[in-house]
């Protein structure tokens, strides 16, 4: 670590935000999720401030030896967590709910030349996939425009929800296609994630690559993959995966599928992950 007081730092802003990890794996593991979490908080920010902040550049994006560092791609090519949130968080289009004090803001932010219109559906759940409210509103986006879309009281919202145990799901879909954002209402410090079972499928579409299908009976927060003890290989990684739901990813690698899932792992946030490979 170049940086003396850097270890200090990074552990204070973790003890804010999550529990304190079991193990030194496990805080590599939360250390990287911190990290994604401020850089996309400042990307949000920035981008629902369009006119007033028109780029992001951030530092830095990689390592030239191998190294503890604030990069988000390590010397070997590999991606941390970081590189992960501030791709999803600089795609063209993102949804971008915003909590202050009880102000609950609900941006739409668009980078393309052309308005956008089309429906906010707002489905709060609880983290066991219970749906405890759901609404629908039409939306119109100008071209290149970061425009406010909804605005709610947070505790008129949650009408007696617990926060700790309640995630909103913001999903704009316009022209066909879906843009999404989760929101919570607690820091993973406060919040009740309950155990969860992740089941885990591979297939070779092509010899080159193998296709990992995940799915979960409660929600996943960060769930990540490990293929041989590195995370940094898949075409998506560190996601929250919703009750229910199904995601696939992608990586490369020449062996069959089979012998390709006896070495599939994987961690989350949640207290208990367990995993039942298919």
């Amino acid at each position: 670590q170049k940086n003396p007081a850097a270890n200090g730092k990074i552990l204070y802003y973790l003890s804010e935000n999550f529990r304190y990890p079991e193990n030194f794996r496990k805080l590599l593991y939360v250390s990287q999720i911190l990290q994604g979490m401020a850089m996309k908080y400042g990307v949000d920010h920035w981008r629902r401030h369009r006119g007033r902040c028109m780029g992001t550049l951030y530092w830095q994006i990689n390592d030239n030896w191998p190294v503890a560092s604030w990069a988000s791609i390590d010397y070997y090519g590999r991606w941390k967590a970081m590189h992960y949130f501030v791709k999803k968080a600089c795609e063209p289009v993102v949804v971008s709910p915003y909590i202050q004090g009880d102000t609950l803001d609900i941006f739409v932010v668009s980078d393309l030349r052309k308005p956008l219109r089309g429906v906010m559906k707002l489905t709060l759940t609880d983290f066991s996939g219970n749906e405890l409210k759901s609404s629908s509103h039409p939306v119109t986006v100008g071209a290149a425009a970061s425009q406010r879309a909804l605005r709610y009281g947070v505790r008129d919202y949650l009408d007696g929800a617990d926060p700790g145990n309640a995630v909103l799901v913001c999903e704009f879909r316009s022209d066909k296609t879906a843009y999404r954002a989760l929101q919570y209402f607690e820091t993973m410090k406060n919040a009740t994630l309950p155990a969860a079972a992740v089941r885990i499928r591979a297939e070779k579409p092509d010899a080159a690559t193998c296709r990992i299908t995940v799915s979960s009976d409660k929600l996943a927060k960060n769930l990540t993959l490990h293929y041989k003890g590195t995370a940094g290989i898949f075409s998506d990684n560190y996601f929250d995966l919703l009750p229910g739901e199904s995601r696939s990813v992608t990586l490369t690698a020449p062996e069959d599928a089979a012998e390709i899932l006896r070495h599939i792992e994987c961690m989350a946030l949640n207290p208990e992950t367990t995993i039942i490979k298919l």
